[in-house]
């Protein structure tokens, strides 16, 4: 301060009365940190140099008070303005150090709000019944939870600091009305105004938004009792994800969504079961290429199947839920089916350069199939009283569709189409080998629509697996017919 070291001029008093506040500030402030910033300012060469030093030393105030005296500023209401504090902090770009402090400490408030006795949180998991919040327990979230969400949502939707916004995502909300916006721009087009450019959209929906929905499954399924009421819209941003153009953006979705179901399998209601269902359905409608076969339109986007086979999922959902499902599987094996046997259409793809060879859906096709007749053979012998209710209505998919898979198997040529007949083996074995446990009356029932199918592959060159199935059907159908006794083989 250069006009500190003039002399004064007569009767003027200014550098006395601009020299008062650090004098009071110095005879009243015990703190020696404090003191010692009053006695430095100053002799600082400039004001960028006060710039570059007050907010190390305003932070280091919050970080006292937050070490120190955390339980006051709950204790006297003084907690929303705390977040504040610590949002401003965040989001200021020319210090990142800081900003990235800031948001450290506003993450460890979780911890200490659960710990601290004067935020009462404790009882928020005690005073749950049946799933709901007990009388009283909103006036906690809005006081204590919602200052806290309110101010990561704030950071990841106004701060430009991509890293500062990236470490936030763990904690992205607990109520619909915080998190749900932050993912808004998956499913409308408005808030894309707010990024500078497509770059910038790039970068946040690969990196934020991507990790920000993983936390987000994880969250629900840690406060799965009292989030489980925002099912619906948590499927619908899953599905608004797995539908994007973004091929990554559509696999973590998908990926997003078999998390969700693996993590809250044993939790999931009848009803619950039946929306989740709705959503695949929705699913396979939306993302199914039915345009394919526009013949103004040539694109191609194949369908994921998925794995309803795994062991907790098929034994949770119920018999009516699967079924359900298992005809949308069908629909895609079908709709692959279609498009593998339309070869026009194929070549007219493939010339307008679609592909460099000419497209298929064997994947599909053969996936769909695949997990189709294991869910349903295995629904077939479940021996639980739901499932035994439905075997007619399984067998009357299963065997119209293990005879389609049949007669397209034995119309393979060997010496053109040998990927077809590897991706297609398999399938056809799984189908023998569940007609042989079918009960006695229904294999009667069935084997003049089965028999002539599996006589004509045995013109075909076959595995041994394949063939040991074909040994199995004939030796089924003896110890039926009576031509030889049941149990020799």
């Amino acid at each position: 301060m250069r006009f500190l070291e003039k002399d004064e001029l007569a009767h003027f008093k200014f550098q006395k009365d601009f020299l008062k506040p650090f004098e009071y500030a110095m005879t009243n402030n015990v703190n020696a940190d404090a003191r010692e910033m009053v006695r430095e300012l100053p002799t600082l060469p400039d004001i960028s140099s006060l710039k570059a030093r007050v907010p190390n030393y305003a932070f280091d105030l919050v970080t006292t008070i937050y070490r120190e005296h955390f339980d006051l500023v709950l204790k006297y209401g003084s907690f929303s303005d705390f977040c504040v504090c610590l949002t401003d902090f965040s989001k200021v770009t020319k210090f990142q150090k800081i900003s990235l402090q800031a948001i450290g400490m506003l993450q460890s408030t979780v911890p200490k709000l659960l710990e601290s006795p004067e935020s009462t949180t404790k009882a928020f998991g005690e005073e749950q019944t049946d799933g709901k919040l007990a009388p009283g327990t909103d006036e906690r979230m809005a006081r204590y939870w919602f200052p806290v969400l309110f101010a990561f949502y704030d950071i990841i939707m106004t701060g430009e600091d991509l890293e500062v916004r990236r470490i936030l995502e763990f904690w992205n909300s607990i109520c619909q009305e915080v998190l749900f916006p932050i993912f808004s721009v998956l499913q409308t087009k408005k808030d894309i105004s707010r990024f500078s450019s497509q770059e910038d959209l790039s970068v946040w929906l690969s990196t934020t938004m991507i990790s920000a929905l993983r936390n987000l499954i994880a969250l629900y399924t840690h406060y799965f009792e009292i989030l489980q009421e925002y099912l619906d819209g948590l499927l619908d941003l899953l599905c608004a994800c797995i539908c994007q153009e973004n091929d990554t953006l559509a696999r973590i979705g998908t990926s997003c969504f078999q998390q969700l179901l693996e993590n809250n399998v044993k939790k999931l209601s009848p009803q619950k079961w039946e929306r989740i269902v709705t959503a695949f359905v929705q699913l396979f409608k939306t993302t199914t290429a039915y345009q394919l076969f526009d013949e103004t339109l040539r694109s191609d986007r194949e369908l994921a199947p998925g794995d309803p086979s795994a062991d907790e999922v098929y034994n949770t959902i119920p018999a009516k839920h699967l079924l359900r499902f298992m005809s949308v599987l069908d629909d895609s094996y079908q709709f692959a089916r279609k498009f593998n046997a339309d070869k026009d259409l194929r070549m007219a793809l493939w010339r307008v350069g679609f592909m460099k060879q000419l497209p298929n859906l064997l994947k599909q096709e053969s996936s769909s199939a695949s997990t189709l007749v294991d869910v349903l053979l295995r629904m077939y012998n479940d021996p639980r009283p739901e499932h035994i209710a439905t075997r007619q209505d399984i067998l009357k998919q299963l065997v119209p569709l293990g005879t389609h898979i049949m007669k397209d198997f034995n119309a393979i040529d060997p010496e053109t189409q040998p990927r077809n007949v590897i991706a297609w083996t398999p399938v056809v074995v799984e189908i023998l080998h569940g007609c042989c446990r079918f009960e006695d009356e229904s294999f009667s029932e069935y084997l003049p629509e089965l028999y002539p199918l599996v006589t004509d592959m045995l013109t075909r060159e076959m595995s041994m697996e394949l063939w040991q199935a074909v040994r199995g059907f004939y030796v089924k159908t003896g110890q039926v017919k009576g031509l030889m006794p049941k149990g020799e083989a």
